[in-house]
């Protein structure tokens, strides 16, 4: 296995990138090699002292900044690992439905001119008017006239300080997860077509920054299950796929452990993620802060993992936070945003000569990425003679320095600007024919039977859930049962009586049905939304086997209450058949409540609001039954609502069955006098 050290040369690395832009072939020479095992010396790092950004308008700024040896239009540079890329390229090559013989897709994807600002959901006309007016002024606006290109075989990062529109930047380009509150203007591009006029979803994958995956499922069944229903091939060469691919993602030591579980670590997770993404064979890839929350070492090998998926033709996009040295050495293309301005686009070895260029220049022995994003913060430009709001003096010298080097970017005659208008060579275009053969979705049937399995398995590892609904169940009928014991069928309280274990019954089954879906499906909710995202699946298979999954569960519960309540509230009578019709209203309003939680967990997201919203639901349900008072067409506003209840049926057929047995009986007893 090849390790990354880059800590005891960085100080001669450094330097020469302060000073020669030739220095990135000193690091590739370092990063190729493979590195003994070694402990690093500690090294202290210098503190920071940026220099006074440089004043002038931007013709002085680009004079100031000359020319450049190379341009983004260059051909990437060598990756990171190129016989492990190479490895995995071959096998995802023969085995993932593309044949060897065959070139990769190229994807090429180019944005113009994108400004994203806050929607406006204001009601008031006025205030809307008010509201656009300001967005139209720049004064709210998230991203300012974007604009940048990104070829085959380029793995581009972007970097910025927190709020710079990153992760916005990263969602609109991909097409999913992007805010609905949020609009834009400008266009997006892939091999010179419009993005939204083909099937892009085909051959792209976005890996978000949190780690969702089933916790139940360990990383093999993960990726297995991504296999089957997105991958061509017998189940045989599918499994080898999923076992080649944990191989080069380094996952095998963890591949038996659940993902839920403590004992995997968060550098397993996220790679376990974007293996769960590579499963398809995707020629664009955009990664959300993968190396966020992680140590050093984890960080620089998922980047190194990324720079060698760009090393056979994939285009990869990047947002990442606080990188170190290692990991800016790893760096191919970088984009260097803030306050929602492109302010460096360009090779990532060209950044330290650029921005010394332009008066922030780089100290020895610093991270240049940590140089990068101390001289995009407001503070820095605080000044010790400042007096009054000194936060809000240095707020707009940012502002002013960062308008500055931006227009100085986007002038004509910086040629370190990215040119957005060329198209690489090998890219062709996308036809629908073209786009069919790289496409494999499995049919519905198969889609549904291993959701199912899915489904299954997950509720088979939650053992707690299941006993706790099953002694919930077993607790509040006991209860019940000393209120109800032998209640007989005689008398005017017997028939009161019966009306009220009917209801009990049936707000039972509504009430524990509903809660029971609403307080776990949350937890699913995330994975089936990064999933539909993926273009995984169907809805309709997704739903279908997750009900039919848990369908034992839900039938048994109504089956263990009415066991234990049957007899000993004096439910049976002379009709053979009364316990199964019992029993078939009680399972009809459990599944129905289940159905509740389903829609009521699909549009609510947070699991706060869901407890809260619980009785605003339920409890008009259950007043609509006909326990409280009868509903009428003439006198309750609430007729029409009371069809759509539940409990009005179940309440029916219960009521009219204990009636039909009081009054058999006691017609016999008056026969027998």
């Amino acid at each position: 296995m090849e390790l990354i050290a880059l800590p005891n040369i960085f100080n001669t690395y450094n330097k020469s990138m302060c000073a020669d832009v030739k220095a990135p072939e000193i690091a590739a020479e370092v990063i190729s090699s493979p590195v003994r095992a070694a402990e690093p010396e500690p090294q202290k790092e210098a503190k920071v002292e940026l220099a006074s950004p440089v004043q002038g308008s931007p013709e002085t700024l680009r004079q100031l900044a000359g020319p450049v040896p190379t341009d983004n239009n260059a051909p990437a540079p060598p990756a990171v690992g190129v016989e492990l890329g190479q490895k995995l390229e071959s096998k995802m090559s023969s085995d993932y439905g593309l044949p060897g013989n065959r070139q990769r897709l190229r994807v090429q994807l180019t944005w113009k001119n994108i400004v994203v600002w806050p929607s406006v959901d204001v009601s008031c006309g006025v205030c809307r008017k008010e509201q656009k007016a300001k967005a139209e002024e720049g004064k709210r606006l998230i991203l300012r006239s974007v604009n940048g290109t990104v070829k085959p075989g380029q793995f581009l990062s972007i970097i910025g300080s927190t709020g710079a529109g990153k992760t916005t930047l990263l969602q609109l380009l991909s097409g999913k997860m992007f805010p609905h509150n949020l609009e834009y203007t400008g266009s997006i591009e892939i091999n010179g077509q419009p993005r939204d006029s083909i099937d892009y979803s085909r051959f792209t994958a976005f890996v978000q920054q949190d780690d969702i995956l089933m916790e139940n499922l360990t990383v093999r069944e993960s990726l297995q299950f991504a296999a089957n229903v997105k991958s061509p091939g017998t189940l045989k060469q599918r499994t080898e796929r999923v076992q080649d691919l944990m191989e080069e993602l380094e996952l095998m030591e963890c591949a038996d452990l659940k993902f839920g579980g403590d004992v995997i670590r968060k550098g397993e997770k996220k790679r376990a993620s974007i293996g769960v993404e590579l499963i398809t064979n995707p020629a664009l890839l955009y990664v959300d802060e993968p190396t966020t929350g992680m140590d050093s070492f984890t960080a620089t090998k998922i980047v190194q993992i990324m720079r060698k998926l760009a090393t056979r033709g994939r285009t990869i996009i990047a947002t990442i936070h606080q990188p170190n040295s290692e990991i800016f050495a790893l760096f191919d293309q970088l984009m260097i945003l803030a306050l929602g301005r492109i302010v460096y686009f360009n090779a990532a070895k060209n950044a330290v000569a650029y921005f010394d260029r332009l008066g922030y220049k780089c100290p020895e022995k610093t991270n240049p990425a940590e140089h990068f994003m101390k001289m995009l913060s407001a503070e820095n430009f605080m000044k010790p003679e400042d007096v009054g709001d000194v936060i809000e003096i240095a707020k707009k010298r940012y502002e002013a320095a960062v308008i500055k080097m931006h227009e100085g970017y986007n002038s004509p005659d910086n040629i370190y600007k990215c040119k957005v208008e060329e198209v690489s060579e090998g890219v062709t275009v996308l036809t629908e024919s073209k786009l069919s053969e790289i496409k494999y979705v499995a049919p519905w049937i198969v889609q549904f039977l291993y959701l199912c399995r899915r489904a299954s398995i997950n509720n088979i590892r939650s053992p707690q859930t299941t006993a706790i609904r099953f002694m919930t169940t077993v607790v509040v009928f006991l209860l019940g049962t000393s209120l109800y014991y032998d209640i007989g069928h005689e008398g005017y309280g017997s028939l009161q009586s019966k009306i009220g274990t009917q209801f009990y019954t049936i707000s039972f089954c509504l009430m524990e049905s509903i809660q029971n879906v609403v307080l776990v499906f949350p937890e699913e909710r995330a994975v089936f939304l990064r999933e539909q995202a993926s273009s995984l699946y169907d809805i309709s298979s997704y739903f279908l086997g997750k009900i039919i999954a848990e369908l034992p569960f839900n039938l048994f519960v109504p089956l263990l209450a009415l066991l234990i309540i049957f007899w000993s509230w004096h439910l049976n009578n002379v009709h053979s058949y009364n316990f199964w019709v019992n029993l078939f209203d009680m399972e009809l309003i459990y599944l129905t409540g289940c159905g509740y939680g389903l829609i009521i967990g699909a549009v609510v997201a947070n699991r706060s609001v869901l407890v809260s919203l619980l009785p605003v639901v339920m409890l008009p349900i259950l007043l609509v039954s006909g326990f409280f008072v009868k509903i009428t067409k003439d006198v309750h506003i609430m007729w029409v609502i009371h069809f759509l209840s539940p409990c009005k049926y179940g309440f029916s057929i219960g009521t009219r069955v204990s009636f039909r047995s009081a009054i058999v009986i006691r017609t016999s007893s008056r026969t027998a006098t």
